[in-house]
């Protein structure tokens, strides 16, 4: 089960990042769209990779075409966020970078130490199976 599962998951080790000490607990990283949902598990980062999008799109609803009158509004708006506003802004801001930094091409994504990425799984219990099946693989 777990090797046909495997088949149709890419699994690609990321040479860009370091991986912690092998007894430490494993460092699990989530990338999901809003629309997508995870069965996650305690101590799991999960990043919504369309927030900044979604985020963006809800900022530039119903402005001007004038361009003058667009970015009036446009400060306006952004002066009056609040503080929960600025902190999913910069939640979404920081999805993005992280994606950008392991090179997450699809969502979901699951990656496991820094190391790892499993992508079209949704249930964090079946990828750590799996990650850990290769891991044991590699002589790890």
């Amino acid at each position: 089960m777990i090797r046909s599962i495997l088949g149709a998951v890419l699994l690609s080790a990321l040479a860009c990042v370091t991986p912690p000490p092998a007894a430490a607990q494993e460092r699990i990283e989530v990338f999901r769209l809003s629309d997508q949902s995870i069965v996650a598990s305690p101590g799991t980062t999960v990043y919504v990779v369309d927030a900044m999008r979604q985020y963006m799109a809800r900022l530039s609803s119903g402005l001007s075409r004038n361009p003058a009158d667009a970015q009036q509004a446009a400060r306006t708006r952004l002066q009056a966020l609040t503080a929960q506003n600025k902190e999913a802004l910069h939640a979404a801001s920081s999805a993005l970078v992280r994606a950008a930094e392991y090179r997450i091409a699809k969502a979901p994504a699951i990656v496991f130490d820094g190391r790892a990425v499993l992508y079209g799984i949704t249930d964090i219990e079946q990828a750590r199976a799996i990650y850990r099946g290769w891991k044991a693989s590699q002589g790890g």
